[in-house]
């Protein structure tokens, strides 16, 4: 398999977002294993979340970050969301009934960057040494994520 050249960057490590890694990269040793992307109407999302399912399908921390902005509070849920399908799309399943939705969190990692921590009951979801990569994007009219799944 051969390596597409990325750009040169400022950064230390490759960036899917912004260097075009292709599925092997030798530089970093990671091969992408599943690439997803969601874009979430805000509007029409905000209007079922009044149903009283925020508890069920996101943490406590999200909840907090959110409530913590409520002027962006239904742009960062909808976000949130959007990680979720774009994480469920780049593993291959699709988004699952018997999966705890709130064990699917996106937390602010290194320098703010958004991270997708997969919580107790579906610890065993991914290979050892998986990495999760997560980009979010949003406006007041449409929430987007990538995400990709990256191995050693």
């Amino acid at each position: 398999m051969r390596t597409i050249p990325r750009a040169e960057s400022f950064r230390s490590r490759p960036s899917p977002s912004h260097d075009g890694c292709a599925v092997l990269n030798e530089e970093c040793g990671l091969m992408i294993s599943g690439i997803g992307v969601d874009i979430v109407d805000v509007a029409d999302f905000a209007s079922r979340l009044a149903r009283g399912q925020l508890a069920r399908i996101f943490s406590e921390q999200e909840l907090m970050y959110a409530k913590s902005r409520p002027a962006q509070r239904d742009e960062i849920l909808s976000a949130r969301w959007a990680a979720r399908e774009a994480f469920a799309k780049a593993i291959g399943t699709g988004l699952r009934a018997e999966w705890p939705l709130d064990q699917i969190e996106v937390v602010h990692g290194g320098e703010g960057r958004p991270e997708i921590r997969l919580g107790p009951a579906l610890k065993d979801l991914l290979p050892p040494k998986t990495r999760i990569v997560c980009s979010l994007s949003h406006t007041p009219s449409y929430a987007v994520a990538f995400v990709c799944i990256e191995q050693d």
